[in-house]
């Protein structure tokens, strides 16, 4: 993204006199980066005498202008610039517009005065970087249950979670917690996996998802069985250059619905949730929830004696 700024400095009200070797001095947010290239100055009402005299970058987002040998009492001057918010900003981070300092001298000759006043973007912050996003869906099951949303003993149930990288850089952490042991759900072996949906994401640096082994940490219940999976991507970047304002890290997951006598039964609730946490703050869970249809089968037995007495 780019942001545009403009300095005025001119004579105050009650001003008697020019101002001699008049500079700007311009301090950005820390995470833009000024473009030298776009630096324009326009003095009224009448140009500058001696014209611009230079404009150079102190560091990526200070902008320092030598603006005018002499600014004449009534005159005023305007500097344009335009700034590039770095792939390096935190999600969320506050963009502020920055301080503007202008100087200048009582004369142009050895033993003059020297004046200064500072000032900051008026409204302080100027933008908020995006944040991450994410969402859990239901990418199917095996189509035992008659409804979709319901499942059967035995049933595989696979789900999946986008998570939305902005186009800054997050340390992001993927929680998914499967419906408790009670309930009757554990991962399935080998069905968790990670993929890039977008190439525009930069995970650890490489272009190529991480391992499994790098960021897998599961956890298991006291009866030993793995129902919560953390994803620790560390920090993952969007690079403007991406062609996208977003990647998307796309995580497949899948468990099976247990027999649990006394705990999975017609109409239990399996509830699976999942959460995205970015530099150390969480987003809302996010949770698909399913439920357990049972057969419930009846038989009926009938016997008919013949018409006659039957003889033992």
């Amino acid at each position: 993204d780019v942001f545009s700024f403009s300095a005025t400095i001119a004579h105050g009200a009650g001003t008697s006199a020019d101002g001699f070797d008049v500079t700007l001095v311009a301090t950005t947010d820390p995470f833009l980066s000024i473009a030298l290239g776009s630096v324009s100055l326009v003095c009224a009402p009448v140009a500058c005498p001696g014209g611009v005299l230079g404009a150079t970058l102190g560091n990526a987002s200070q902008l320092l202008v030598n603006v005018s040998s002499v600014l004449a009492t009534g005159a005023s001057v305007t500097v344009d610039w335009t700034a590039t918010l770095l792939d390096t900003v935190p999600a969320g981070y506050a963009v502020t517009g920055g301080v503007a300092q202008a100087a200048w001298r009582s004369a142009a000759q050895s033993g003059a005065r020297s004046y200064s006043v500072q000032q900051a973007a008026a409204g302080g912050t100027v933008a908020t970087a995006a944040v991450p996003s994410f969402n859990l869906t239901l990418v199917g099951t095996q189509g035992l249950a008659p409804s979709a949303l319901t499942v059967v003993v035995s049933e595989l149930v696979q789900l999946r979670v986008f998570v939305e990288v902005p186009e800054a850089t997050s340390n992001i952490t993927v929680k998914v917690e499967l419906p408790a042991v009670a309930a009757g759900a554990e991962f399935e072996a080998s069905s968790l996996s990670i993929s890039l949906a977008d190439a525009g994401a930069v995970v650890q640096a490489s272009l190529a998802p991480p391992s499994m082994a790098q960021t897998l940490r599961v956890e298991r219940n006291s009866q030993g069985e793995a129902d919560t999976a953390y994803l620790a991507f560390g920090n993952v970047l969007t690079p403007a250059t991406a062609g996208s304002t977003r990647g998307l890290l796309q995580i497949d997951v899948a468990y099976r619905v247990r027999d649990v006598a006394g705990a999975v039964q017609d109409g239990t609730v399996l509830t699976t949730g999942a959460i995205t946490i970015f530099d150390g703050v969480a987003l809302s869970a996010s949770t698909v929830q399913l439920t357990v249809a049972e057969p419930a089968l009846t038989v009926a037995l009938s016997a008919t004696a013949p018409a006659s007495t039957v003889d033992g």
